[in-house]
């Protein structure tokens, strides 16, 4: 009996950590599309002619959580899942 409770109170807790995740992220959808807009990459123009890249880090960590959430299960909002896809 006290199993089953703790694995409800788990359940709910994992539900709600979920359903904050997701509320923070389409909060912040607006500052990933203005990020997308960006250069990608530069080519640098001294002798070196080496390639820059640009990268917004929390862009990665979007398309890193959304694919790991989704293999464990959770259903990602589909305004969440383009914005990765798109990333």
């Amino acid at each position: 009996r006290e199993a089953k409770q703790l694995l409800r109170e788990i359940d709910d807790l994992r539900k709600r950590l979920f359903k904050g995740w997701q509320e923070g992220i389409v909060d912040r959808l607006g500052e990933f599309k203005l990020d997308l807009g960006s250069k990608l990459m530069d080519l640098d123009s001294s002798s070196t002619g080496q390639v820059k890249l640009h990268y917004n880090s929390e862009l990665v960590s979007l398309l890193r959580e959304v694919r790991q959430l989704s293999a464990l299960g959770f259903t990602i909002r589909r305004d969440i899942a383009a914005e990765a896809e798109t990333a």
